[in-house]
């Protein structure tokens, strides 16, 4: 049996509203990929008049909010030692970190060439609204990143020891 067949058999046992949500992920990787070849301008019908679009905004509502309530809640449970909200620090740090990780696919789409990316931390422009937002995004990531990193370590069965 081919992967093609054993791929399509298993989808097949999936409910509606999985297939229903490949597809949308299908639709979105097709738009990311137009975006990339054709331009923002033919994709979102943007122009330097108009640079940013509702998706920004729908970006900055959503992820960012949902990731700095859970960034707010690990940083108020570790600083201040609230034993009462320790078991909710590790989905709010999941939370926080694939927030941001949203964040941040969104901000490389907007700018248009992902491969440019470390030009925000060699070539500094502290005038643009979007190095300091590429900073801020950089400085949260790295943060939830190694916040995740705890429980993973412990998956794997090594144990971090701080000075806490």
């Amino acid at each position: 049996m081919t992967a093609a067949k054993l791929i399509i058999n298993e989808i097949k046992g999936y409910h509606r509203f999985l297939k229903f949500l490949m597809v949308l992920v299908g639709l979105g990787a097709l738009a990311s990929l137009a975006r990339f070849i054709f331009g923002l301008g033919v994709t979102t019908n943007l122009n330097d008049t108009y640079p940013w679009g509702l998706w920004i905004s729908f970006d900055v509502v959503t992820a960012v909010p949902l990731a700095a309530g859970a960034f707010t809640l690990g940083a108020i449970t570790h600083c201040f030692h609230i034993k009462k909200l320790e078991p909710l620090v590790r989905p709010a740090i999941v939370t926080g970190f694939l927030g941001y990780s949203l964040v941040s696919v969104g901000l490389l789409l907007d700018l248009g060439q992902p491969q440019r990316c470390w030009h925000t931390m060699v070539f500094w422009n502290p005038h643009s609204p979007m190095f300091e937002v590429s900073m801020c995004i950089m400085a949260y990531t790295t943060v939830l990143f190694l916040e995740f990193l705890s429980p993973v370590c412990e998956k794997l069965g090594y144990y971090l020891r701080c000075g806490c």
